[in-house]
């Protein structure tokens, strides 16, 4: 059986506190996979609350959209909380 994340944003947000380098990951968009030159159009499944998207977005050019999909729907609704004060739709 399927483990559910419903429920479960606190536990997810505390896990996930120091487990990216933003260097690495600017290096990345800018140098490796060179996508920071033009606008995207990017999705993500098993998004959660948007994690990497907050990391990934201000890297990239603006004029870009982001859509975020996952089966725990209380974590997108709180993803649109976090989001809804930021320049990056949700």
């Amino acid at each position: 059986m399927a483990e559910s994340w419903e429920g479960r944003f606190e536990s997810l947000r505390a896990s996930r506190v120091l487990t990216h380098n933003a260097d690495y990951l600017e290096f990345l968009v800018s140098k490796v996979w060179r996508i920071d030159r033009q606008p995207l159009k990017i999705a993500e499944f098993g998004c959660g609350f948007g994690r990497f998207a907050s990391m990934i977005l201000p890297l990239l050019s603006s004029g870009g959209s982001y859509a975020g999909f996952d089966s725990a729907a209380n974590l997108v609704s709180k993803g649109k909380e976090i989001f809804a004060e930021s320049p990056y739709p949700f």
